[in-house]
């Protein structure tokens, strides 16, 4: 007992004692994996560190199992529905206001896999764009209560340092008429605005670990929006259509 504690020490602690996982060598859609996992296990597993990962990679290697397949895990994305604001105020919002949307035609897309910010482009509508992108930016100043147009060109992480240092976040849009209004300080420039996304864990688990293989994610085909391991690669991850059949890895939450 005590050299299991001390080895849950030293492969951090919280971790170790709040999942163990289990490797199903047996292929299923995700969806499926999923629902397979609930009903023996606790979910489909979530990895909020490397020492989790690695959890994982010595239980596929403890079964037996030497295939070079992909490996479902617990992320997926929502492209149309997991996007919120920065500004998380309930006072901020009125009824139905936080899901306004102007999106433009056929968006959002996650065209390249990595879309998980938003700009306001010229014509007034919203993209879904790579948050490494640059262009400028409109903070909201809770202290007047008014947008402002910052016209340096930064990526998204940049954008919304700068607003929460100088004002109070990046702008939330609550309906038409604050759209317009953005729309005419940005004067035809793509704008950053505060709506954003991430992936999302089939437990609601809130961990933004992440161990992509090069290039991944990349939504190849428009329709890769569940995440697997690919032991080919070392466990590391990559993007793969849900509808496809993979052994998966569940876990078990322990007390």
């Amino acid at each position: 007992m005590l050299c299991l504690l001390l080895l849950c020490s030293l492969l951090a602690l919280s971790s170790c004692l709040s999942r163990q996982y289990y490797f199903e060598s047996v292929a299923k859609t995700w969806t499926d994996a999923q629902t397979y996992c609930r009903q023996n296990y606790t979910d489909l597993a979530t990895i909020e560190n490397a020492n989790d990962q690695s959890s994982i990679m010595a239980v596929i290697s403890n079964s037996g199992y030497n295939g070079t397949y992909q490996i479902w895990i617990g992320q997926y994305e929502d492209v149309q529905n997991s996007w919120r604001w920065y500004l998380d105020d309930d006072a901020f919002y009125g009824v139905g206001e936080r899901s306004y949307r102007n999106w433009d035609l056929n968006e959002p897309d996650n065209n390249d896999g990595k879309e998980m910010c938003t700009q306001m482009v010229a014509n007034g509508f919203w993209k879904s764009v790579n948050c490494n992108l640059l262009a400028k930016l409109i903070c909201y100043n809770g202290a007047n209560n008014s947008n402002i147009m910052i016209s340096i060109s930064v990526n998204a992480a940049t954008a919304r340092q700068y607003c929460r240092q100088h004002y109070t976040d990046l702008a939330s849009i609550r309906n038409a008429t604050e759209n317009q209004q953005i729309l005419n300080l940005a004067q035809g420039q793509d704008v950053w605005i505060g709506l954003y996304r991430t992936r999302l864990w089939s437990d609601q688990s809130d961990s933004t670990y992440e161990n992509w293989l090069s290039g991944e994610p990349n939504n190849s085909g428009g329709n890769e929006h569940c995440t697997t391991m690919w032991l080919w690669y070392s466990g590391l991850w990559n993007d793969s259509p849900c509808g496809f059949a993979y052994p998966f890895v569940c876990y078990r939450g322990l007390a």
